[in-house]
């Protein structure tokens, strides 16, 4: 019965208010894949009680109005961050996976929020301005990261609004953005810790970590990075590989994530959607 229910209202929400699109949503996550696009209105219930503008033309915002996004990567954020932790998330958008982070840190950790596109960017400033209780955590930054420092250029999904990737060649929707390597921001700055690092980059993974060797082999700290398959495809080599040969240099093991709370050792091409690559003193108990 719950199921026809959803599918009658799934049919009509077109033609519903906002305010009632939002209440519905609310009640019924599951609702949240037939939304129209273009609705936009303010949710208060994401990871339980962070606010956010949302606007359904855009798949991450869509995902987070079922008061959860990636659930598995926040288990892992869950899991490895603790209060007072120093973080980074390499690909923030709107701050889905930032404000969990930032709820595990508490107002005593740090999370560098790397985001270069104007539209995304913009958007997670937004978001930070609803919860100033976590404003103390979160350091937004319109700015990209890559193995050298210089301007990439950021294109919209087409096929995924809101998401993007940065590429060096310049097509019609491009705008141009600043990149810095790791090692140059930590070189900049004066963090004297870092704890976990999530990646999330549409396929230049290997350029972020390959510019943050001596970063890693300084503070150790976990890092989590997306490696999904299609990447190599585009990219034309084993980047995963790549990332696994340097890091293993640095006592790196990797972890296929198989669940809530359930990682497994493992190695390329064995791999997850996201793979959790552990130094020596966070290994887990045998």
């Amino acid at each position: 019965m719950k199921a026809l229910v959803i599918k009658i209202l799934k049919g009509g929400m077109r033609h519903l208010p906002d305010s009632i699109l939002a209440s519905l949503v609310r009640t019924l996550p599951k609702l949240h894949v037939g939304l129209p696009e273009g609705r936009r209105f303010r949710m208060d219930w994401y990871l339980g009680d962070v606010k956010a503008d949302i606007d359904t033309t855009y798949v991450i915002e869509r995902a987070m109005l079922s008061g959860r996004y990636d659930p598995l990567t926040v288990a892992i954020v869950r899991a490895f961050v603790k209060p007072g932790d120093v973080c980074m998330d390499v690909g923030a958008n709107v701050g889905a996976i930032a404000f969990a982070i930032a709820k595990a840190t508490g107002p005593m950790g740090r999370v560098f929020s790397f985001e270069p596109g104007d539209l995304t960017h913009n958007r997670l400033l937004a978001n930070l301005a609803l919860n100033p209780e976590h404003t103390a955590a979160i350091v937004p930054l319109r700015m990209g990261l890559s193995d050298k420092e210089g301007t990439l250029y950021w294109h919209e999904h087409e096929a995924a609004r809101g998401n993007a990737n940065l590429s060096d060649k310049v097509l019609n929707d491009g705008s141009r953005v600043p990149v810095t390597t790791v090692d140059i921001f930590f070189a900049r700055n004066p963090i004297v810790k870092l704890d976990f690092v999530k990646i999330d980059v549409e396929s230049m993974e290997y350029e972020v970590i390959l510019g943050g060797m001596r970063t890693w082999e300084k503070h150790k700290p976990v890092l989590y990075y997306e490696t999904l398959p299609a990447f190599e495809a585009y990219r034309g080599k084993p980047v995963f590989k790549m990332i696994e040969d340097n890091l293993r240099g640095l006592g790196y093991r990797f972890f296929k994530i198989e669940g809530f709370g359930k990682w497994r050792e493992t190695s390329y091409p064995d791999l997850s959607a996201n793979t959790l690559a552990l130094p020596p003193h966070k290994m887990p108990a045998a």
